[in-house]
C-alpha cells in the first residue's frame, strides 16, 4: 500500500488510529501535533472543558494568536506565506501558500491532518485526486468536506509544479486552543520548507548527492587525448566566456551563446565518465550534483517530472553548479517505447536542457552506457558529444599506476598487456581482490610488504581463463 493510501484509504470501522467513539476510555495513539479530541456528547460534560476562542467573537482572538505565532517563527527566508484570513459568516477561513514546498511537505501535512481527524468519528471519506494538466500545474490534491463537531473543516489541499503548495481550511466557533497547536503544527512544517532547510539539504532530501569537487586531472589514469577534449569543448569556454563571447559577437549576424549547456558522456560501463563529471567540476569550482536516476522516478503519477524540475530549481540557487544525470537513457529513450509519464519526465528535460527555463551557470552533464537508445530529440539538445572507449595498452598502464603504484614500470605495462578488454573500474576490481586477499596472508601467514605483480598476473590469467 502506498503512503497516499495508508493516509486517505481508511473509513470508519476500518483499521487504523483508534477514534474516541469506538475505544471510549482509552488514550488514543501520539500524533505529530499531541491534538486532543473536542469532547461533545452529553456523558462528557465532566470533562475539563476548553476556555480559549469558544465563541464566535474570540474567533478574531483565534486568528490574532495564530498571525502572531506564524510572525515570530517565520524563517528570513522561508518562501511560507503569512497566513490570510476570511470571514464567510460561519467560520474563519485561513489559508497558507508556500511556493518551495515539495512533495515530502504534501504528505507530512496531510499526515498530520489525518491524524488529527483520527480523533473524531467521521463517515465520509476523503477525496484524494492525482491531478495532471497539460499546462504543467501537475500535482496531488486532497479535499475534506465534513461538520461533524470538529472544528478544523473543509480543507483543501493542493500540491502544484508551478503554483506550489496551498493549505486552506476553515475554523468554526468550536475551536479551542488545541486547534490552534494543530494549526502551528501546520505552519511549522510549511515554514520549514522554505527556511530551515539549507539548498544542500533539500537537494538531499530528493536524493541528489551533493560534493564540493576537488578532482584533478590526475584523479583520471590515461585518456590524455578525452581530457584535452573535455577541457577544450566545457572547461576552456565555461572559465572564459568573455573570450568566447567577443568571438561570436564578431563573427555572427545574429549573437548567440556558444557556451556549453550541456554536455553528454556515452560509452561502456566503468570508463571514467562519473569521474569526468567530478574532473569537470573540481576544474570549474563549483558543486557537483549527482543524480541517481532513482531519485526522480516515484510510485505517484505526475510527482516525476516535477521532482525532476524541483531539482533543477533548486541547483540554480547556486551561482554556478554542474549537475550530473546518471543513466540518462533511462529519461530519454526513444518516446514511441516510452508510457505516458517516462514521456512527460523527458519533455521537463527537453525544456531544461533547451534553457529556456533553467539560469545560465547551471552546466548539466549526462551519461549513458546506451546511447543508441537515447531520443535523437535529446541528442540534439547536449551541445557536445564526448565518447569514454576501453582503455588501450597505455592507458590500462597509466590506470594502474593509481591502483597498483608500487609494481615497476615494466610490471605495469606487462600486467596492461594481459589485461585487454578491462575498463578502469575492472583494473580497480582486480586491485581490490588483490589487496584483499594480500591482506588474508599478512593476517594468517604473517607475510610483509605489498602484493606483487604475480598476484596481479594470476588474477588476470584467471578471469581470462574463466576461473
Amino acid at each position: 500500500m502506498g503512503r497516499l493510501d495508508g493516509l486517505f484509504g481508511r473509513k470508519k470501522g476500518e483499521a487504523g488510529e483508534p477514534n474516541t467513539a469506538e475505544h471510549a476510555g482509552k488514550e488514543p495513539a501520539a500524533t505529530v501535533t499531541e491534538v486532543a479530541p473536542v469532547q461533545h456528547e452529553e456523558k462528557e460534560k465532566s470533562a475539563e472543558k476548553p476556555v480559549e476562542y469558544v465563541n464566535e467573537l474570540n474567533l478574531s482572538g483565534f486568528k490574532d494568536a495564530f498571525t502572531k505565532y506564524a510572525r515570530e517563527t517565520r524563517g528570513e527566508e522561508s518562501k511560507a506565506a503569512l497566513p490570510e484570513f476570511a470571514w464567510d459568516g460561519e467560520s474563519l477561513k485561513i489559508k497558507i501558500k508556500c511556493d518551495d514546498a515539495d512533495d515530502t511537505a504534501f504528505l507530512d501535512l496531510a499526515g498530520i491532518y489525518t491524524k488529527y481527524f483520527d480523533f473524531y468519528n467521521y463517515k465520509e471519506p476523503n477525496s484524494l485526486e492525482r491531478l495532471y494538466a497539460d499546462n504543467g500545474s501537475r500535482g496531488i490534491k486532497l479535499s475534506r468536506k465534513h461538520d461533524n463537531g470538529t472544528a478544523i473543516n473543509n480543507l483543501d489541499m493542493m500540491l502544484g509544479t508551478y503554483t506550489g503548495l496551498n493549505f486552506e481550511f476553515g475554523v468554526n466557533k468550536k475551536a479551542t486552543s488545541k486547534d490552534l497547536e494543530f494549526l502551528k503544527d501546520v505552519w511549522n512544517r510549511l515554514n520549514l520548507s522554505g527556511s530551515a532547510m539549507s539548498v544542500e539539504d533539500r537537494l538531499k532530501a530528493l536524493g541528489v548527492e551533493v560534493f564540493d569537487s576537488d578532482a584533478g586531472w590526475e584523479a583520471i589514469g590515461g585518456y590524455d587525448a578525452l581530457k584535452e577534449e573535455v577541457r577544450k569543448t566545457v572547461v576552456l569556454p565555461v572559465r572564459n566566456p568573455d573570450v568566447y563571447g567577443r568571438i561570436t559577437e564578431g563573427t555572427r549576424v545574429s549573437a548567440k551563446s556558444i557556451m556549453p549547456k550541456a554536455v553528454l558522456f556515452y560509452g561502456p560501463p566503468g570508463t571514467g565518465k562519473t569521474t569526468m563529471g567530478r574532473v569537470v567540476a573540481g576544474q570549474l569550482d563549483v558543486p557537483f550534483l549527482y543524480v541517481p536516476i532513482e531519485s526522480i522516478f516515484t510510485m505517484w503519477y505526475g510527482e516525476s517530472p516535477r521532482r525532476l524540475g524541483k531539482i533543477f530549481k533548486l541547483a540554480e540557487s547556486y551561482e554556478r553548479c554542474t549537475i550530473f544525470i546518471d543513466e540518462i537513457d533511462a529519461l530519454a529513450s526513444n518516446r514511441d517505447e516510452m508510457h505516458e509519464e517516462s514521456v512527460k519526465v523527458m519533455s521537463t528535460l527537453l525544456t531544461r536542457l533547451d534553457g529556456l527555463k533553467t539560469r545560465p551557470g547551471v552546466l548539466t552533464i549526462g551519461a549513458t552506457n546506451r546511447y543508441e537508445q537515447l531520443d535523437p530529440a535529446i541528442k540534439r539538445r547536449f551541445d557536445s558529444e564526448v565518447y569514454f572507449g576501453l582503455p588501450d595498452a597505455k592507458d590500462r598502464a597509466a590506470i594502474l599506476g593509481l591502483y597498483a603504484k608500487q609494481l615497476a614500470v615494466p610490471d605495469r605495462e606487462n600486467l596492461a598487456s594481459m589485461t585487454e578488454g578491462y575498463s578502469g573500474s575492472d583494473i580497480e576490481r582486480m586491485a581490490k581482490n588483490v589487496e584483499r586477499a594480500y591482506a588474508k596472508r599478512v593476517i594468517e601467514d604473517g607475510a610483509t610488504g605489498l602484493p606483487d605483480a604475480e598476484m596481479y598476473l594470476d588474477y588476470a590469467s584467471g578471469r581470462k581463463n574463466g576461473k
